[in-house]
């Protein structure tokens, strides 16, 4: 935590005495010493000159203020869960259509960008 700010899924936030569950809080998330979080991975990727992209996947169903927080700094792309239904349950996806899916999502990702910049894209 102390490399990155971004807290771990449970976490007793500054002030407060019980641990929430950051999949389930919704607000600001500060930092251990109470500080807003401003920088976490993407930032210090962004900062040493990649161009940080996140493909949201599974992960845009997890609207929370912990994935929002963790992903600062990053270009969303959202494309569409892979594994998870809208709900967020699980669904088995066939081997070969997710890598079919997610090669697409990754070759359209990239196709926006500037090659001229390294990236830094997370799935």
């Amino acid at each position: 935590m102390s490399e990155h700010t971004v807290p771990g899924v449970v976490y007793v936030m500054p002030g407060h005495t019980e641990p929430a569950n950051l999949f389930d809080y919704q607000g600001p998330l500060v930092a251990a010493a109470g500080e807003p979080i401003e920088y976490a991975l993407f930032t210090d990727a962004a900062s040493y000159g990649y161009h940080p992209v996140v493909m949201l996947g599974d992960l845009d169903v997890v609207a929370r203020s912990w994935r929002n927080t963790l992903l600062t700094g990053a270009d969303l792309i959202d494309g569409g869960a892979f594994l998870q239904t809208p709900d967020g349950q699980y669904r088995p996806a066939d081997p070969k259509c997710l890598a079919a899916s997610l090669n697409s999502q990754i070759r359209t990702a990239l196709g926006e960008y500037d090659r001229s910049v390294p990236g830094l894209v997370l799935y």
